[in-house]
């Protein structure tokens, strides 16, 4: 009799313990969670792959021999990445409606033609991507003051424009050390990548995002 019962808590301790688990199963991540993120992003803000730069840190890790390959062909991604959006940018009609984007705009292309130059050296890169970076700066500067002081249609682009310009000076600075300069590379891309950040937009994680 007294086995009985104990079997029998047993067994209800037993599905119990199985209930918890499978709502634990229900109320589980999505394991593509990641991937469904990245394009809630995307969805929410069509230019988010401006906040997709190389990492300093995973640099200096290099092997020292590997450094400037390396440095080349994160320049080269984010030089791609960059054009695209560029592209995005141009028919934006909403932000070419402000007269912000014509006095950046060819200070984002000169971010691009630096990394493509190929006649850039060692000799010239921190000079030429000083240069570039400076521009860039004063395109992120402008943008700032519209932000306080401009109209309706240049508040709304400056944001967008500060994070082309930061993004632009992170490509400058990997470009400098692709091109041969890696002291003069790593402080553009330092302060390019600090600026960065501050100019990454915010983003709220939405509960279904959680859910499979």
């Amino acid at each position: 009799m007294m086995e009985r019962h104990i079997l029998k808590s047993i067994l209800g301790a037993t599905g119990i313990a199985l209930v918890v688990v499978l709502a634990a199963c229900d109320n589980a991540p999505d394991p593509n969670f990641e991937q469904n993120l990245k394009q809630a992003k995307q969805a929410d803000d069509p230019y988010a792959d401006l906040g997709t730069v190389p990492r300093q840190a995973n640099y200096v890790r290099t092997e020292a021999s590997l450094k400037q390959a390396s440095a080349s062909q994160e320049a080269l991604n984010l030089r791609a990445r960059y054009e695209s959006l560029l592209k995005k940018l141009d028919a934006d009609k909403s932000v070419a409606a402000a007269n912000l984007l014509a006095s950046c705009r060819p200070s984002f292309a000169e971010a691009v033609a630096f990394q493509a130059d190929d006649k850039v050296d060692g000799q010239t890169a921190r000079s030429a991507g000083n240069a570039v970076f400076q521009g860039l700066m004063a395109c992120r500067e402008h943008a700032l003051s519209a932000e306080k002081e401009g109209n309706a249609t240049a508040k709304a682009s400056a944001p967008l424009l500060r994070r082309f310009a930061s993004t632009g000076m992170v490509l400058v600075g990997v470009a400098t050390i692709a091109h041969g300069d890696e002291a003069a590379g790593l402080a553009l891309w330092r302060q390019g990548d600090g600026l960065a950040a501050q100019d990454k937009p915010a983003f709220k994680i939405k509960p279904d995002m959680f859910r499979p």
